[in-house]
């Protein structure tokens, strides 16, 4: 699989203080998955991320 990072991507982990394999760990190995509501040929990926406490990451 192969994961391809735009601009907003790129400025939105430095802000937020994420990290690439967080990213890669949740689109390859999502804990649920959902349609996007507003573009249903899109995959919304949900895992929780134990280096955030835990928090939950959502990537589509």
């Amino acid at each position: 699989m192969r994961i391809t990072y735009g601009a907003h991507a790129f400025a939105s982990l430095a802000d937020h203080g994420l990290d690439r394999s967080w990213i890669e760990r949740t689109v390859i190995e999502p804990d649920s998955t959902e349609p996007d509501p507003k573009h249903p040929e899109r995959v919304r990926a949900y895992r929780s991320v134990p280096e955030r406490d835990g928090r939950v990451l959502r990537e589509i």
